[in-house]
């Protein structure tokens, strides 16, 4: 309990200070930029693109979803992706964009918003391959509409936000104001840390659907497949 006590301070007084110096540089808006403070407080309030609780949990949900309908983890291994290397990709650039020194270069937020395009595109390619990848590509499709309403960035709630209440923008992500366009397609939903643990996260109703494409393609994967044996056809003679 005492360990547990502590932990809970600690993850308070974090985030405290997090609160501390983003209201420190709005009083010091002239100041230089810390170079540490961004990432710390990216870390602990903005973190819902660099942890990404919600596909683990879409992926563990979908295993337990396959095991439910008696299926089998080793049908997997039957998932057979065309151009897999462009998913990865995708996910370095997103990563590159808030993450790195790219996230102060305008322009960034076009590479993204082409490489998402050609993850809907990747995605339609497969629904008559891939059962269920349809809801990825549905979830896909509507963050990629948000985000070039936008200018090529996705709005984020104020609250969910971090240090884009002082920036206004970082990389492909830009504060929600009056000004942002289909406000209830952005990162507005909340959603804690895995069991409660760690900080809140921000998605938007694409990412939901996402999730529930990522279940439905591993459950709908691992489901065994049942049915009679065929029968091979063969010559008939009539009984006497």
């Amino acid at each position: 309990a005492a360990g547990a006590k502590e932990t809970t301070s600690t993850r308070g007084s974090a985030s405290r200070r997090c609160v501390t110096e983003r209201a420190q540089e709005a009083t010091q808006a002239s100041a230089p930029e810390a170079p540490g403070r961004l990432g710390r407080c990216i870390g602990q309030r903005f973190p819902g693109r660099i942890t990404n609780v919600l596909w683990i949990a879409a992926m563990a949900l979908g295993l337990l979803a396959g095991f439910a309908a008696r299926g089998r983890i080793d049908n997997l291994a039957r998932l057979h992706f065309r151009w897999p290397w462009l998913v990865v990709a995708v996910l370095a650039i997103r990563a590159a964009a808030v993450l790195t020194p790219l996230r102060s270069v305008d322009g960034v937020q076009y590479v993204y918003a082409a490489a998402l395009a050609s993850l809907v595109a990747w995605a339609i390619w497969h629904v008559n391959r891939v059962a269920g990848i349809w809801l990825v590509a549905a979830g896909t499709a509507l963050n990629l509409v948000v985000i070039a309403a936008n200018g090529g960035r996705m709005p984020v709630a104020a609250e969910l936000a971090g240090s884009l209440v002082q920036r206004g923008h970082i990389g492909q992500y830009v504060l929600i104001t009056s000004d942002t366009h289909l406000n209830w397609l952005a990162d507005w939903i909340s959603l804690p840390g895995v069991a409660g643990w760690g900080p809140v996260e921000a998605y938007s109703p694409g990412d939901l659907i996402i999730a529930l494409g990522i279940v439905a393609v591993i459950a709908l994967a691992m489901r065994a497949r049942s049915g009679a044996a065929e029968t091979r056809p063969g010559i008939v003679v009539d009984p006497p």
